[in-house]
């Protein structure tokens, strides 16, 4: 992930709120799902002549 110079300075304001966000994201992409799995699931999505309709 790319973070700004400024946004990783400790007396940034933003200083704090970056390190929580880099910490969710890291966990969030050791969780993520493959990037083909995500690609298959769209393609038959978008393919279906009768899509599921989720509201």
């Amino acid at each position: 992930m790319v973070v700004a110079k400024k946004a990783q300075d400790p007396a940034s304001p933003y200083s704090e709120l970056m390190q929580k966000i880099m910490v969710n994201a890291s966990e969030l992409a050791k969780n993520a799902s493959p990037a083909e799995l995500v690609a298959n699931i769209i393609l038959e999505a978008v393919s279906n002549p009768n899509p599921r309709i989720q509201s």
